[in-house]
């Protein structure tokens, strides 16, 4: 993976898990991130707290933020991004816990 889509991809990770877990009460928040080369896989794994599950149009994340048109294609970008690599991601989110994980070949 280029430098430059590596840090699209952890910088909206985090730009989401960090504005999702600080909703939390501050003994129930944390965000774990992990990075991995497996049998030639890059796999990364990052989980964070929320408070409420997200909401979700045609399988598409919706940003809760007022300002729809500048907000909620971050997760949308890292999609494109996993998928320019042949590459799959999977969302799960219950408990509240919500994890992104991430397989590319490399």
């Amino acid at each position: 993976m280029e430098d430059a889509d590596f840090v699209v991809v952890l910088a909206n990770l985090f730009d989401n898990a960090i504005e999702a877990s600080g909703k939390c009460e501050s003994d129930n928040r944390f965000i774990e991130l992990s990075v991995q080369s497996v049998n030639e896989m890059f796999i990364l794994r990052m989980k964070n707290t929320y408070l409420s599950e997200p909401n979700m149009k045609n399988n598409r994340f919706i940003t809760s933020k007022k300002d729809k048109t500048k907000h909620g294609w971050g997760i949308e970008s890292v999609k494109h991004i996993v998928e320019k690599y042949g590459g799959q991601i999977a969302f799960e989110y219950s408990g509240n816990i919500f994890e992104v994980s991430i397989i590319i070949n490399e």
